[in-house]
Order: structure tokens, then sequence, then C-alpha cells
């Protein structure tokens, strides 16, 4: 699909007319902000910041592909990942097309949570409530059998969510390495909702929610 240059106008971070030979930091002051951008690479910082945004972006005008794989190459292409004479990726760039690159699956969902952070708080909220729901399952030996039919329905319902949920945070990408990470994330977060609990957190200098600062 042949897309123009106007469509991109309206990308969160402005990567479109950026060439190998740009500051990164300069574009894009706020990465600066994210240590999963401050990583190095084997590959094309450029290029796989560009491939990130022209793929995940809220805005990105690719959305109207709707086969996902499909979407990830126009990606690919659009940031010039570099391919063989037969037209397949090279090895370090096919692993991140596929999922595999973990550094930047990490870049993935902190780009998705710059993009989506209400719907990263509620996957949090659903993956606590489906753990707490699973341990009274397990635990509570006196429940009735209408209650555990019950418990076991909702237990269904939460996990559809979080199912649900997770796609749209990551834009359709159901890898499984990368929704693994995801999940990795969410389960070594604590959510704190109040300004009390985040306050005190930073009192202690504790993190009260992944690398939430208030003043950014």
């Amino acid at each position: 699909m042949n897309f123009q240059d106007k469509d991109f106008k309206n990308l969160t971070w402005k990567i479109h007319e950026i060439d190998e030979s740009s500051k990164i930091e300069l574009v894009i002051p706020t990465i600066k902000l994210y240590p999963e951008f401050n990583v190095p690479l084997s590959v094309s910082k450029i290029k796989v910041i560009k491939y990130i945004v022209y793929l995940y972006d809220s805005n990105t005008p690719l959305r109207v592909i709707d086969n996902f794989f499909t979407r990830k190459k126009q990606a690919a292409d659009l940031a010039k990942f570099p391919k063989d004479d037969n037209g397949d990726y090279d090895k370090d760039y096919e692993d991140i097309v596929f999922g595999k690159n973990k550094e930047v699956n990490r870049m993935v969902i902190r780009y998705c949570r710059v993009q989506r952070s209400p719907q990263m708080a509620q996957l949090v909220i659903y993956e606590e409530g489906y753990y707490n729901e699973l341990h009274t399952l397990k635990t509570d030996n006196e429940m009735k059998p209408s209650d555990r039919v019950n418990l076991l329905k909702n237990i269904d319902t939460i996990a559809t969510k979080i199912e649900q949920l997770s796609g749209r945070f990551l834009s359709g990408d159901d890898g499984a390495t990368i929704k693994g990470q995801l999940f990795d994330e969410i389960e070594n977060e604590e959510l704190q909702l109040t300004p009390e609990d985040i306050a005190l957190k930073l009192e202690t200098n504790e993190k009260p929610l992944g690398d939430y600062n208030p003043y950014r």
C-alpha cells in the first residue's frame, strides 16, 4: 500500500523525515526519559524507533491495513530494514519483526504505555483481580457450589478482558514473546491509585508505578 508523507504528520514522535544521520535525542527530546530506548542495539536504533512508531503509534496510517503481519512488513519497509537478495530481512531485523528481540520488545511496551497509559492501568487491575479470584477459588474450601460456579464465570470473564486489553494495548500484536514480556511487566508493577500513595513512595525514593514521575 502506498502512503504519502502527509499521512504521517500526526505521529506522536515525528520520525518520518529523519534519517540515519539524525540525532534522535534532538528530534525526540523526551526519549531520554525512557531507559528502554537508551540501551545499545546490534542494529540501527533509528530504524528500530521508526519501525516502532510506524507500527504502534495511535495515529499511524498503517491502521488501515487489517492483517497485522502485513502491517509489520509495511512498517519494516518504511523504516528501511535491510534485506538480502531474496527479499528476506537480515537476521537481526527479522528477529525484531517476529518479536524475538527482548530489548526492542521493551521499547515497544514502553511506547505503547506512552500511547495508552490508561489501558496499562486497567491491565494491572485486571491481572491483580484475576490472581485474587484464583487464590479464593483454591483456598476457600467452604464455598457454596453456586458461589464456586459464579467465581469460575468471573475468572473466565476477567481472563477474556485481559486478553482483549493486551491485544488493544499492543495494537493487535499477538506475538507470544512480546505478550509474555508485557505480562511480566504487569506482574512486577505495584499499582498505587491515590496521590497519597504516590507521594509516600516518592518520599522514600521508590517508584510508585513503574517509571511514573508526576513532573513529566
